[in-house]
């Protein structure tokens, strides 16, 4: 008996290394990403399996600070996203840098939608995909991917609520301005 409980043991212990070597579907795999190269294999992570799709987010403006090697980055990584089909909805600051894409990407940035700075002013973005959520800090050049089914259905339901917030906001603020 005192065989069997100490096999039993030293397998729990063992356990965590062997799950880790072949991880299941259920698992959260987060990877993180610094400096330009990282920022770069960050935002063209697996762009290749997202073909066609539309990728939900809470985008960031820039008030002058994100480097400009970063943003340089940001336009190729739209353009491999137009090139891939890939379209992108969610909520962005209104900001002078914000229009700059609105600009450029008119065909991809239809379903943004553009908030006063004083409900949403982030630095950062948050990109939900169907397979995984990226969170890109531009100014400090990092990013973490957190690959995980089940959170991407939970930040796209966060995502969908956060618009329907501001859908329902705008005609009555239209018709008090």
């Amino acid at each position: 008996y005192e065989q069997t409980v100490s096999n039993i043991n030293r397998f729990e212990k063992v356990l965590p290394k062997l799950r880790s070597i072949n991880p299941s579907k259920k698992n959260i795999k987060t990877l993180y990403f610094e400096g330009l190269d990282g920022m770069k294999e960050a935002l063209l992570y697996k762009i290749e399996g997202l073909k066609g799709t539309t990728n939900d987010g809470f985008w960031a403006k820039d008030d002058g600070t994100i480097p400009k090697p970063m943003l340089d980055l940001f336009h190729k990584w739209n353009a491999s996203r137009e090139k891939n089909n890939i379209t992108i909805s969610g909520i962005t600051p209104e900001h002078d840098s914000t229009l700059e894409f609105f600009e450029k990407y008119k065909e991809s940035h239809q379903k943004i939608m553009r908030v006063p700075q004083t409900d949403y002013n982030s630095d950062i973005s948050i990109e939900v995909t169907d397979k995984f959520v990226r969170i890109i800090d531009p100014h400090d050049l990092k990013a973490i991917i957190i690959e995980n089914e089940r959170v991407s259905e939970s930040l796209k339901q966060i995502f969908a609520l956060a618009k329907r917030n501001f859908v329902k906001k705008e005609p009555v603020e239209m018709l008090l301005g």
